[in-house]
């Protein structure tokens, strides 16, 4: 045995010291780690709070149904779109009689009405209601001389009759271009 009353080495109490000086860095260490993570999970809460992500979510949510509810006017403005230029190109293929028309409507008396104007590849034919015969000879001479003459290559009486309960002459005239 020692004679030594103590029980604790020397050597002993240097390692406590170590040991203990290890646990205050130790712990001085997870207090610092405990403060850096409250404080970044603060600040990210805050600026998640702050940002403007549910705002735009809100707007990208508002845009998108839009979108949704506009799509059926883009099908159908595409449609009309597509039936325009159909119709452009088969205009543009078509003759035009706005002056032959305009020229009929101008040597019209003022008692013959004009009841059908029909319109086919080279021709056009004309219905036509007056109460008096004269008025729709007097448009038949005025067509079939001067101007219409060369305006049309042949011009034609298709039916003349008479409305009984109205009293009224219908014409049918075909005029060819």
């Amino acid at each position: 045995m020692s004679s030594n009353i103590n029980l604790l080495d020397f050597n002993t109490k240097v390692k406590q010291k170590k040991s203990f000086k290890g646990k205050r860095v130790l712990r001085f260490i997870s207090i610092g780690m405990l403060f850096t993570v409250s404080a970044s999970s603060i600040i990210f809460f805050l600026l998640i709070a702050l940002s403007p992500i549910p705002q735009l979510r809100k707007q990208k949510d508002i845009a998108s149904s839009n979108l949704a509810s506009s799509q059926e006017d883009i099908v159908k403005l595409s449609l009309v779109n597509e039936r325009i230029t159909s119709i452009k190109s088969f205009i543009a293929k078509r003759k035009n009689f706005g002056d032959e028309v305009n020229f009929i409507q101008g040597k019209l008396t003022s008692d013959v009405s004009i009841n059908a104007i029909i319109l086919q590849k080279e021709s056009v034919f004309v219905t036509l209601s007056s109460k008096s015969l004269l008025s729709l000879n007097e448009f038949i001479n005025k067509i079939s001389t001067g101007e219409g003459i060369e305006r049309f290559k042949s011009i034609k009486i298709k039916t003349i009759s008479k409305e009984e309960g109205k009293n009224v002459f219908v014409l049918t005239v075909s005029l060819e271009t």
